[in-house]
């Protein structure tokens, strides 16, 4: 078997992976370069490419990224399984560790809620204390009505907004919203930072930026002020054509930008991961065995 990694984004992620799988918490060029040698087109510039990215990202994000870049070796931290960034890094599209072991269609649903859930403790810790958040998306949380009209007068409640004077489709799911975030003022008064978020583990986020439409939002609830759309992936987006195009339809919570909202170990824990995560990796371990 055979897998390509391509671009010192996808190189650093392949460097990220291989510190997963390594009994050893550290791994040096050489062994890195050995691995790579096999069905990986990784050349020795790449692995130091991708070294300054990681390094990089060490910078953006300080101890909340799990990874030290020495000279000459990367380090992991001892606790992997608790660390959003892990979780995030695992379900990227387009990674290698996807490429080697697909996630069925149950995984799909099943990191596709949880990377929900994620998110929507992430923006809290974005928009500082006091704020709040829910998942809207049509088939996660329970405690939201069913029905689309239903379920926007129940989000109308829980912001304090009346509901607009537009009418609202059964046809649709979720307007293309699967998490809300807020931060009430203490008067709890509408006209308030609220940020409405499409997230994806697929690799289709390019489309999935202008999935929200603000002109319809406004239509259902009475926003005072206009919500911000927000894209969150649990890719890492390099800065370029796709960052300039995400970018001119909603502000974006990458894996970086996503991991430097830090949770707490109790705070993680309450999403229940860790052991999915374990299991995962070790499975990603089996399937890296028929690439040497």
């Amino acid at each position: 078997m055979t897998t390509t990694v391509s671009g010192r984004y996808a190189v650093a992620d392949w460097i990220e992976t291989q510190l997963l799988l390594s009994e050893e918490r550290t791994i040096g060029t050489a062994r890195l370069n050995e691995v790579a040698a096999g069905n990986i087109n990784i050349s020795p510039a790449d692995i130091v490419w991708g070294f300054g990215q990681m390094k990089d990202r060490h910078d953006q994000i300080g101890d909340t990224y799990p990874f030290e870049v020495m000279d000459g070796y990367v380090k992991r931290a001892r606790d992997l399984h608790k660390r959003t960034y892990v979780a995030m890094l695992l379900m990227s599209p387009k990674s290698f560790t996807r490429d080697i072991l697909p996630f069925s269609d149950q995984e799909i649903k099943y990191y596709g809620d949880k990377f929900e859930e994620l998110t929507a403790k992430l923006l809290e810790k974005y928009l500082g204390e006091d704020s709040k958040s829910l998942v809207f998306g049509a088939e996660n949380d329970e405690t939201r009505p069913s029905d689309f009209p239903g379920a926007v007068a129940w989000l109308g409640k829980k912001l304090n907004i009346d509901l607009g004077n537009g009418p609202i489709e059964k046809r649709r799911k979720d307007g293309g919203v699967d998490v809300v975030a807020w931060k009430p003022f203490p008067d709890k008064k509408p006209g308030m930072p609220v940020l409405l978020t499409q997230c994806t583990i697929g690799d289709e986020f390019l489309n999935k930026a202008t999935d929200i439409n603000l002109n319809n939002w406004n239509n259902w609830l009475s926003f005072p002020t206009p919500p911000q759309v927000i894209l969150a992936t649990p890719s890492q987006i390099p800065f370029g054509e796709k960052w300039d195009e995400i970018t001119r339809n909603a502000w974006l919570f990458d894996r970086t930008r996503l991991s430097s909202c830090k949770l707490s170990t109790d705070e993680f824990e309450s999403l229940d991961l860790e052991g999915t995560l374990e299991k995962r990796i070790e499975e990603i371990k089996v399937a890296a065995e028929d690439l040497e």
